[in-house]
């Protein structure tokens, strides 16, 4: 073990060097959040805690480049520690800050969103303590939408994370179009190893512009209530998170754990009560030059007091199918359909994939996979009508992420769209 080199090296002062804007508290903070991983004065030297310290500093995202090295004694200082039975390595951390601003522009197409284009303008460094403002905003097929994001990385304590939403947009789907404003506020603190703590709340105003989905006929009493065409809603936010994923754009190993529970209550500003809760677990296997990634979703609505099944807004419910959900079925048509062919969602969601994931070709790849969602109508209630589906596809790598061609292959009998869905997008399915 290489920490075991230095066993008489001890940790000198830690300064930092290079600083022009971002403060040097700052940069302090990123290192005592790493805790024991990280160097401190005193400490016996060890390679493996520069390295955690460097990536600590550079995950702030303010610099260009980050060194953590030690400052060897010379002269009469190296010939009085030589001396002592004790080293003393004082440790200098060298930085260079990256631009305070920046834009980035962007397009694309995918079979679902069709052409899509994206802006976003942003301010890492607000007040020296690598607080962050984003204005972005984003155009597709499927959703116009604006954002702007206030971000603090040390919130009240060194650990805790704080950021304050504000969003716009209008959302295009099969169900129904939705002009949807809210503002929020969610803290995220280091609860346990690798898992994050949020806790939040969010406000927001929905318009239901038009509604494609008779959701009457889920509604057997004689006189059937129809959803009104405005909602307030206002939601608090718990979750925990965890990730060991070795790469967002192309992971091969690790595992990532997300669950949240969101109640929406009149108490909270709402029009409606419910209690919205889901899971999501993702993984990835290496072996050899092959990837086994898998997934499992899972989660259910359940209305509280006087509400109804039929008083969740349809925006709210669960919906799957398409290009990263169940491939062999078109965008959110799995599960129940109205007599037009539109889809009701539901309040129970499943989902679950397995892919795997080889080289063809340098930069060419390929993978199999399949596939299998779950819609129901009511709460808690799964796998009574299961959508599986198989498939095959090609990816490009691209600095940005696999650019990706998936062809999918229903395998119920009653196959509502074609007997193959083909997908076109960049990314990874999951």
């Amino acid at each position: 073990d290489e920490d075991t080199l230095g066993e008489i090296e001890q940790v000198g002062t830690v300064e930092i060097r290079g600083l022009e804007h971002v403060e040097e508290s700052h940069v302090r903070k990123a290192i005592a959040k790493i805790g024991d991983r990280a160097i401190h004065p005193g400490d016996r030297y060890a390679p493996s805690r520069l390295r955690a310290t460097q990536r600590a500093v550079f995950a702030t995202g303010l610099f260009r480049s980050v060194a953590v090295r030690p400052v060897l004694p010379e002269g009469d200082e190296l010939v009085a520690q030589d001396a002592q039975a004790t080293a003393v390595w004082p440790i200098e951390v060298v930085v260079a800050e990256r631009p305070r601003r920046s834009i980035r522009i962007g397009g694309g197409y995918g079979t679902e969103d069709r052409f899509r284009a994206r802006g976003e303008w942003e301010h890492r460094n607000l007040f020296g303590e690598g607080e962050r403002l984003e204005v972005a905003g984003k155009y597709s097929f499927l959703v116009a939408a604006g954002r702007i994001r206030y971000l603090d990385p040390s919130f009240i304590e060194p650990d805790v994370e704080a950021e304050i939403p504000l969003a716009f947009e209008r959302e295009t789907e099969p169900a129904a179009d939705v002009d949807r404003a809210s503002i929020g506020i969610e803290l995220r603190k280091p609860v346990w190893g690798r898992w994050v703590g949020r806790v939040g709340y969010r406000f927001e105003r929905a318009d239901i512009v038009k509604l494609f989905t008779d959701l009457t006929e889920l509604d057997p009493s004689p006189t059937p209530r129809a959803q009104p065409d405005q909602f307030w809603l206002g939601s608090a936010i718990l979750g925990v998170r965890r990730t060991t994923v070795d790469d967002l754009l192309e992971p091969t190993s690790g595992n990532a754990i997300d669950l949240e529970l969101r109640p929406t209550l009149k108490a909270l500003g709402s029009d409606v009560d419910y209690l919205r809760w889901r899971a999501a677990v993702r993984g990835y296997v290496p072996w050899w030059r092959v990837v086994l990634a898998m997934r499992f979703e899972i989660g259910s609505i359940h209305p509280l007091g006087g509400t109804g099944n039929l008083d969740v807004p349809v925006f709210e419910r669960f919906f799957t199918g398409g290009s990263t959900t169940v491939r062999g079925y078109d965008f959110h048509l799995v599960g129940p359909l109205d007599a037009e062919g539109d889809p009701f969602g539901g309040l129970s969601w499943a989902e679950a994939s397995a892919e795997l994931r080889f080289p063809i070709w340098d930069p060419i790849g390929g993978v199999v996979f399949a596939d299998v969602g779950n819609i129901e109508k009511r709460p808690a209630h799964w796998g009574n009508d299961v959508f599986p589906a198989v498939g095959a596809g090609l990816r490009l790598k691209t600095p940005v992420g696999p650019v990706r061609l998936d062809v999918g292959i229903p395998l119920d009998d009653g196959a509502r769209i074609d007997r193959f869905e083909i997908h076109f997008s960049v990314g990874h399915a999951f």
